[in-house]
């Protein structure tokens, strides 16, 4: 490289760096999570100068892009993720397939080195172009730092560009890849300068798109309103429109387990939630089965629910955004725009009694189910869930990881009377992320956490725990240890093959207490009720806490079968 080329480049990277982080801030990104690294320095810099509220450091890259999706849950505006260049970005991709199939706004910043490094086999370089595939709803590349007006408002306009996408009207994560040269900083002596404040000008922060479209929906007496896992940007005005649809039209609400509404049971007279065990019922289904469906997000998680509506080729109409063609059921869905309220302006009609027949069938096997509960039975994961739908203080946030934990939530969790706030990672559904995507929540809620979660998903985000014994406030792990993957012993190939155990019981004997111990956390192993309880009650939210429960798997599926089917 000649010298005049070094001199431009190091008083160059200073400003660019602090273009793209100020632009994208008055955007509307409310918070950066750097991973740190050399080529990505004339970015980190920039974010280093930031109030320390709006920055959070994760070492493993992976961990860093799951707590700023949990970040974006809670302040439901957009997060910026920032790395290094090479196989630093591609740790972010669980992230990104997440916040694509789920709509969140994620902007991602992946440093690069600059073209002239490319295809020479020089060390931390990979191909970043497009490195997600087709997971972004935007993605460029932004041009090598230069001072030169045109190329800086190239670079403001991408920005602007990236967020516009990320909160368009089917919303979700965006990729703007960042080459440097070095050096990092000016090599002549002289102190770098700022970009020009007028680039600024006109730079606001990018409001969410919301369209509607002039559908009139007629709809029968016999409607299904189907409340799935809470939609990121959902306000309680939306909660409370389905309320009112419910009231004013006699519909039932089958809320999903990570729905606010299935923790509102005083509000909503018409509210189920046993519909999965209805679902599994022949005469029942038949006496209650819908005609029409009002689907807000997604569908409630159960399996049995899906099928059974895709059976009858339901009509109806999806309200929400964030990815188009939520329509798991087949059935003959019309979208009918982003805002409950405004749907329900347009489907007034008489009250019908149908959401009377859902509730009394419902109280029927909520009163079974509790009295099975009362009967002698081994601990397993059913009666950690009870519990805690009774005793977590209200408005808690509570956080159920993917697999056995949200499924349990949806078969087991009460009604309550007192609110929950309830979180999911119901996109792509994967494991991936549990502890860092808990610690976003917590830290973006700035309230203590819960975290439901099986031992499988704990492990696999086990760097997530790094640091997590300085956050205040913290999280709370209700670790269900049933020493592998208890889910895949409710599948029938649990007893369809000898090898079952092997290759899809996932055993582990992890000591737990030792790896919380390490991360300086505390564990307290609850064989019994009374002592999750206590150690809810003792926990001051602050750090990280561990609450194990040991669950024998196999007696845990036997029970799961017989709950599940209770008549």
């Amino acid at each position: 490289m000649s010298n005049d080329l070094s001199a431009r480049t190091g008083r160059a990277n200073g400003p660019y760096g602090e273009l793209v982080v100020t632009a994208l801030r008055k955007l509307g990104v409310q918070h950066f999570v750097v991973s740190p690294g050399s080529r990505s320095t004339p970015l980190t810099l920039a974010v280093a100068e930031l109030p320390e509220s709006e920055v959070t450091v994760c070492v493993d890259e992976r961990s860093a892009a799951f707590h700023a999706l949990g970040r974006i849950k809670v302040s439901r505006r957009p997060v910026a993720l920032v790395c290094t260049s090479g196989t630093a970005g591609a740790h972010y991709y669980p992230a990104v397939i997440e916040a694509r199939e789920a709509g969140l706004p994620l902007v991602v910043l992946t440093a690069d080195r600059p073209p002239e490094l490319r295809h020479c086999h020089a060390g931390q370089t990979i191909d970043q172009v497009k490195l997600f595939g087709t997971y972004p709803v935007f993605q460029a590349e932004l041009p090598l730092p230069e001072d030169d007006p045109v190329m800086l408002r190239q670079v403001r306009e991408l920005c602007r560009r990236a967020v516009e996408a990320a909160l368009g009207p089917f919303h979700g994560p965006v990729h703007l890849n960042c080459p440097f040269r070095e050096p990092f900083f000016p090599t002549d002596g002289g102190e770098r300068a700022g970009f020009p404040p007028e680039l600024l000008n006109g730079l606001h922060p990018v409001r969410r798109a919301v369209s509607d479209l002039p559908v009139l929906p007629d709809l029968p007496e016999k409607t299904l309103i189907l409340a799935g896992p809470r939609p990121w940007m959902d306000h309680a005005s939306e909660w409370e429109s389905l309320l009112e649809l419910s009231w004013s039209r006699g519909f039932p609400i089958l809320a999903d387990g990570s729905n606010p509404l299935r923790y509102h049971g005083a509000e909503c007279p018409h509210l189920i939630i046993h519909y999965d065990r209805i679902a599994r019922d022949d005469a029942l289904w038949d006496e209650l089965a819908p005609e029409a469906v009002i689907l807000r997000g997604e569908p409630p998680t159960s399996k049995v629910l899906r099928a059974r509506l895709a059976d009858l080729d339901v009509r109806g109409y999806q309200i929400g955004e964030g990815k188009p063609g939520i329509n798991p059921i087949h059935g003959r869905i019309e979208w009918a725009g982003g805002s409950v309220a405004a749907f329900i302006e347009r489907c007034r009609g008489n009250y019908g009694h149908y959401g009377e027949h859902w509730a009394r069938r419902d109280r029927e096997f909520e009163t079974r189910l509790s009295a099975a509960l009362e009967e002698p039975h081994e601990l397993f994961e059913g009666d950690v869930h009870r519990l805690l739908g009774k005793i977590l203080p209200e408005d808690s946030p509570i956080f159920y990881a993917s697999s056995l934990a949200i499924r349990d939530a949806e078969w087991f969790m009460p009604r309550r009377t007192v609110p929950l706030l309830p979180f999911s990672q119901r996109g792509a559904n994967g494991i991936d992320g549990t502890l860092s995507l808990a610690r976003g929540i917590a830290a973006g809620l700035g309230q203590p956490t819960f975290l439901v979660t099986g031992d499988l998903a704990f492990l696999h985000d086990a760097n997530g725990l790094l640091g997590s014994h300085r956050d205040d406030p913290g999280v709370f792990v209700v670790l269900l240890n049933n020493r592998g993957g208890g889910i895949f012993d409710l599948l029938p190939v649990a007893r369809q093959t000898p090898h079952f155990e092997r290759f899809w019981g996932t055993p582990q004997e992890v000591d737990f207490r030792k790896w919380t111990e390490a991360h300086r956390g505390r564990h307290v192993l609850c064989d019994d009720l009374v002592s999750l309880e206590w150690a809810v009650e003792e926990w001051t939210g602050q750090g990280l806490m561990v609450a194990e429960i040991p669950v024998d798997r196999k007696a845990s599926a036997d029970l799961h079968r017989r709950y599940l089917k209770l008549g």
